[in-house]
Parts: C-alpha cells; sequence; structure tokens
C-alpha cells in the first residue's frame, strides 16, 4: 500500500516537511520512498529509490532538492 503527501508552501524547505511526513506515513509501504519538488519556474526535481525513507534521502540528497 502506497501513501502520498502534498505540501503547497512559498518558503524554502519544504522538503524537510515532506520527509517528516514521509517518515511518519512509511509504514503503509516500507519498500520504496521518492519526492518531487517544483522551483517557481515549474522545473520538477525528483528523488526516489528502494528502501526506507531514512536510506533514500541522506544529507547531501536533502541540500540538492530544489523547491
Amino acid at each position: 500500500m502506497c501513501a502520498i503527501v502534498g505540501v503547497v508552501k512559498e518558503k524554502q524547505n519544504a522538503c524537510l516537511t515532506l520527509y517528516n511526513s514521509l517518515t511518519v506515513l512509511q509504514h503503509r509501504g516500507q519498500d520504496a520512498a521518492g519526492m518531487a519538488t517544483s522551483d517557481k519556474n515549474g522545473h520538477l526535481c525528483m528523488h526516489k529509490d528502494n528502501g526506507l525513507v531514512r536510506d533514500v534521502f541522506k544529507d547531501n540528497d536533502m541540500v540538492s532538492v530544489v523547491g
């Protein structure tokens, strides 16, 4: 089973809110995690992989997420 989280936020670091939400919801589907964000121009930045949220998103990944 999967879960979807959406965040609409004008400030930076929306990815931190998404990360925390995904961590809380990962019991619904522990096989993979992913995140897609959009910058002000509408360009998408996506990061996904197999595994738990803490394993998929490392510090370097979170710093490079735009949006």
